[in-house]
């Protein structure tokens, strides 16, 4: 008997938006927004992947790949965005992290998932077939980097503190990790401090802290 699964909150419009682009295998079944705020799909029975190089391939060749054109890249909005967060949390952007931001190459993408961490991915029981839930924003910065960034941040051991996902041993991105990936997870912990905090994660928000003083240290 198939689970329906609920999702109500002010992200649902995005959210549904964001999965119904990506193919139609790499989505939640049965994908639907019965309201305004809510959305629905069918429970897909599995577990979290544990190796990153699965998930990055798939999320390559069905979120990333575009035909037509790219997503549109706006560096200063998304800097605006994390500036304003920060002020917020109290932290202070390192200029030479803001620096990476502006100026390094990022890849182009026909789209991101935004919260490309593998709690956010599905390995269907008896199967290899991943699916993607939970996306979040770019907020201008559509590259694969972000998307990247978040990969990164599962194997910081963020999401296994956070959610119990654990990673195999030896795991590590498929690619190069450059400064624009380390510029990045740090927007990724600032942006995760207000999240932290709603739900009661102090331990969560202790980790991001701790990582966002070790990575600013980088762009000293």
């Amino acid at each position: 008997m198939s689970i329906t699964v609920t999702k109500c909150c002010e992200d649902a419009p995005h959210q549904f938006t964001s999965l119904m682009r990506l193919p139609e295998e790499i989505r939640p079944p049965k994908l639907a927004m019965p309201t305004e705020s809510c959305l629905t799909y069918e429970l897909v029975h599995g577990s979290h992947p544990t190796r990153i190089a699965p998930v990055w391939d798939a999320a390559n060749r069905s979120i990333w790949a575009w035909a037509d054109k790219p997503e549109e890249i706006d560096r200063e909005k998304y800097l605006r965005y994390v500036y304003g967060v920060s002020k917020t949390e109290g932290v202070s952007m390192p200029s030479r992290l803001a620096e990476s931001i502006r100026q390094d190459l990022v890849t182009l993408v026909g789209h991101v998932h935004g919260d490309l961490t593998l709690h956010n991915v599905i390995e269907r029981s008896g199967s290899q077939q991943l699916i993607f839930i939970d996306p979040g924003h770019a907020h201008g910065m559509a590259c694969r980097e972000l998307d990247e960034a978040k990969l990164l941040q599962t194997l910081d051991g963020f999401c296994l503190l956070y959610r119990g996902c654990r990673v195999d041993p030896g795991e590590r991105l498929p690619v190069a990790v450059r400064r624009i990936h380390w510029a990045l997870l740090w927007t990724h912990y600032v942006r995760l401090l207000r999240h932290m905090r709603s739900r009661k994660r102090k331990d969560c928000e202790i980790f991001a802290r701790r990582r966002l003083s070790e990575i600013g240290e980088l762009f000293a």
